[in-house]
């Protein structure tokens, strides 16, 4: 079923810069959710590593569908990110050789 159009979270442009900037091939996937409810904001690629990225405000919370498309897809690395900062761990995490 296809769903109204995405607004992006007010950090989400620094959020996809940032993780460019750390080597990440970054696919801006917010509008995918339309047609596919709950669809992560991001895809962030590097090496290996496939992650998909849920973009939050300070306060945001997953919303029903996030929660459900997380669920449906148990064996994919799922992170949700506030800040830049989160961009850095996650790429100590994943991104380093």
């Amino acid at each position: 079923m296809r769903g109204y159009a995405r607004r992006k979270d007010g950090n989400h442009d620094d959020i996809r810069d940032a993780l460019a900037a750390l080597g990440w091939d970054v696919i801006d996937s917010y509008q995918f959710a339309q047609f596919n409810a709950g669809f992560p904001d991001l895809i962030a690629i590097k090496w290996q590593f496939v992650v998909f990225v849920e973009v939050k405000t300070a306060t945001g919370k997953l919303t029903e569908d996030e929660i459900l498309w997380r669920r449906a897809h148990p064996g994919a690395e799922h992170r949700v990110i506030r800040t830049v900062s989160d961009c850095v761990f996650m790429n100590d995490r994943f991104g380093r050789r």
